[in-house]
């Protein structure tokens, strides 16, 4: 089959292999548009537990192809997909995630209608029992839940990004703009900072198109453990660390106050009075909202601290422009 035909769907993981089961298993249910090809890359990203075990039992079942990056971190295994798909689209979702059957057709009909350099769609959370007490709308983007509503559309501005878990390119797309940054993403229980955010963005700033299409939905399985404060306690405490290595990037131009945007002192005390006001009347999710961006900040003057008070040195992207094997 002619490269132009083939389409390939990647997903990078991380010692997940009982989920990564499950998807598997349903990609086993996937429908393939009449005439098209497809290839499933399942990159092992340093995996110690038996995921490449996993994947052989799909082998006679789905078109699977196992890669494996040693170096530990999301946007190095993605930018090795890039680098070794055959397609001339590439599909992003994700080890814990239960595809649509109609996913893969949804999407490359939006590419078609749209003529898109881009394409995502909606994910759904799908609970161990039931959503925690403290969640609410303003929590979907913790758990990459996605709906931008029942109308496919063309993005037109920043506002509404797409998550890692459910979306998709042309391989091309990709190689102009070199790729994941590899200073971004996920490192095992480390790192953390959205490399697709990040790709969204400069996607955007390059002018490409990118579509909405409500068509092609998945489900995010969340397993308990993820579900609960604790989880995003440590979460926000370790990713923002790498988020203020990256502040005069994302906030150039500002004033600074010991070493740290002097507006976020500001922002500190609001949230702290809203925290306050959100214990006293007990509405849980405000409550959780504004303490998590209160151990964002703290984590941000700890490490302003470390660094004598200095704002951070610019950082530089460091791994080279993906191309097609």
């Amino acid at each position: 089959m002619n490269r132009n035909s083939l389409v390939t769907v990647a997903i990078c993981t991380w010692n997940r292999s009982n989920l990564l089961r499950s998807t598997l298993e349903q990609f086993t249910k996937l429908r393939v548009p009449s005439g098209r090809g497809w290839e499933l890359l399942v990159i092992n990203n340093n995996c110690t537990d038996d995921t490449d075990q996993v994947c052989d039992e799909f082998r006679s079942r789905l078109p699977i192809r196992i890669l494996h990056e040693a170096r530990a971190g999301q946007s190095y295994a993605r930018n090795l997909a890039i680098r070794e798909a055959k397609g001339s689209y590439i599909l992003w979702t994700d080890d814990d995630v239960l595809v649509d059957p109609d996913w893969l057709a949804s999407i490359l009909d939006a590419f078609s209608r749209f003529q898109a350099d881009w394409v995502f769609g909606r994910s759904e959370p799908k609970w161990p029992t039931e959503a925690p007490v403290w969640y609410s709308d303003r929590f979907k983007g913790h758990f990459a839940v996605l709906d931008y509503g029942p109308e496919p559309f063309v993005v037109q501005d920043v506002s509404r990004p797409f998550y890692g878990l459910n979306f998709a390119g042309t391989h091309d797309a990709h190689v102009r703009l070199n790729g994941f940054r590899t200073e971004f993403g996920l490192r095992g229980e480390g790192g953390g900072v959205g490399e697709d955010v990040d790709l969204f963005q400069r996607a955007r700033s390059n002018g490409m198109r990118i579509v909405y299409t409500p068509d092609a939905l998945v489900g995010h399985v969340i397993p308990e453990a993820r579900a609960t404060k604790r989880h995003y306690r440590n979460r926000y405490w370790v990713s923002n660390e790498v988020v203020y290595r990256f502040l005069p990037e994302i906030y150039p131009n500002v004033a600074m106050l010991l070493g740290l945007p002097r507006f976020l002192f500001r922002k500190a005390a609001g949230d702290a009075v809203r925290y306050a006001r959100a214990v006293v009347t007990r509405d849980r999710s405000d409550a959780f909202y504004y303490e998590l961006q209160l151990v964002c900040f703290s984590r941000f003057a700890f490490e302003a601290a470390r660094h004598g008070f200095r704002a951070p040195r610019p950082q530089r992207a460091t791994e080279p422009t993906p191309q097609r094997s």
